[in-house]
């Protein structure tokens, strides 16, 4: 009886992910994109694994390293996020990366060379199409260090001239898809040094993101424009108010945030995502 009850117990273990920490935490959606990209072989830091879906869809957990990976090729890794692209494989490269940068382009270009379709808006890896390469390194490591193979130098240059095209229709896509909306939050001040350059108390904020990533919207009773910059948005202050800084703000899934500093100011914002019908006001007005 006391060897069936600690088998049982043993086996409860086991179901449940005892033995170790990488099942701990729940399963988070996320979202390759370069066009979705299907068949993409992914491995996270807290050990879920699989292939992405014709929608770009991966499982993660929250503070995961991601590995994406075609054949034997390890692509490059990237923090766990909503949505990856090709910018986010080379952040840990260089600061402030463009979104156009030649590095980008390059990666894109390898992921067209093994699409099956070109026709289809779907991005599918064909690892049939890979060359026989023994890459001792990522490809974003080869990329950036400007020493990659010649086979895959070779796959690169052949898709090179419609990479740059093909990165802005991915860009317009996650716009629409993942970010374009309406989001309301507030503006906090948490120092003000010299009142009069600091015209401006806590106020709320209302912004509408188009498909193209401009940006209009209210501080309080105040008209503001903006401009969406893939992952950030900078929103201008009126100069009424006395600041002399843009609002930046990092987007994590469905809300911007950041602090800001400027002559007599300090503070913070946030806002979140909500139905596009709280920006009813806003779409119908013109003089922004």
């Amino acid at each position: 009886m006391v060897n069936l009850f600690i088998f049982l117990a043993a086996l409860f273990i086991l179901s449940c992910g005892g033995g170790g920490g990488s099942s701990e935490g729940e399963l988070i959606e996320g979202y390759f994109i370069d066009s979705p990209v299907e068949n993409l072989r992914y491995k996270t830091s807290s050990g879920v694994e699989g292939l992405t879906d014709k929608t770009g869809k991966f499982f993660y957990r929250d503070g995961d390293i991601i590995k994406f990976y075609t054949g034997s090729i390890l692509i490059g890794e990237a923090q766990g996020d909503y949505f990856i692209s090709p910018l986010d494989l080379f952040k840990g490269y260089k600061d402030d990366i463009a979104p156009d940068d030649s590095m980008i382009k390059k990666l894109v270009s390898f992921f067209l060379y093994i699409d099956t379709d070109e026709k289809d808006f779907v991005l599918t890896v064909d690892e049939n199409r890979l060359p026989v390469v023994d890459l001792k390194k990522s490809l974003t490591d080869c990329i950036f260090e400007n020493d990659c193979p010649d086979e895959i130098n070779k796959i690169i240059s052949e898709k090179e001239n419609s990479a740059g095209q093909h990165l802005n229709n991915t860009y317009t896509y996650i716009t629409a898809k993942f970010i374009s909306g309406c989001y309301e939050g507030s503006l906090i001040i948490t120092n003000k040094t010299i009142d009069s350059f600091c015209n401006i108390n806590n106020e709320s904020i209302k912004i509408l993101i188009d498909n193209k990533g401009d940006i209009k919207g209210l501080i309080g009773e105040n008209k503001i424009t903006g401009i969406l910059k893939y992952k950030e948005i900078s929103i201008d202050i009126p100069s009424s108010f006395g600041l002399s800084e843009t609002l930046h703000g990092k987007l994590k899934r469905n809300s911007f945030s950041g602090d800001f500093e400027s002559v007599g100011c300090a503070g913070k914002f946030s806002i979140s995502k909500v139905d596009d019908n709280r920006c009813s006001d806003l779409n119908k007005q013109e003089d922004f």
